[in-house]
């Protein structure tokens, strides 16, 4: 915005006109801070809405991290008791019995296909 003007020197027309201008302009940010105003709450009534309160699927929440683990340090640690020597096979050098399974090839009926 410009410098304010002398305003001891202009007419009583030069006046009338800056009256004029500065009203017409007030009158464009009201309707402006009018429309910011209304999109502000529809952008606040959209980010309020979720699966429960509207058609929303749960899927569309957004990123949620995962949470975190209430245990602290120290406490219980992850994984099996001390001790188990589980169950993982172990490869061997001489294979003792060798099993083929075939694939046969069978038509799909028609009313199968989607």
């Amino acid at each position: 915005m410009d410098d304010l003007p002398d305003l001891d020197r202009p007419s009583v027309a030069g006046k009338d006109d800056l009256i004029r201008a500065l009203f017409a302009q007030v009158k464009a940010l009201a309707a402006q801070v009018e429309a910011l105003t209304a999109k502000a709450a529809d952008l606040e009534g959209r980010l309020a809405k979720n699966s429960r309160n509207s058609n929303k699927s749960p899927s569309s929440h957004g990123f949620r991290p995962k949470p975190k683990s209430q245990r602290k340090a120290g406490q219980k640690p992850t994984g099996v008791q001390k001790g188990h020597t589980g169950h993982t096979l172990s490869r061997v050098a001489e294979v003792d019995h060798i099993e083929s399974h075939a694939h046969r090839a069978t038509a799909m009926p028609a009313s199968a296909h989607f």
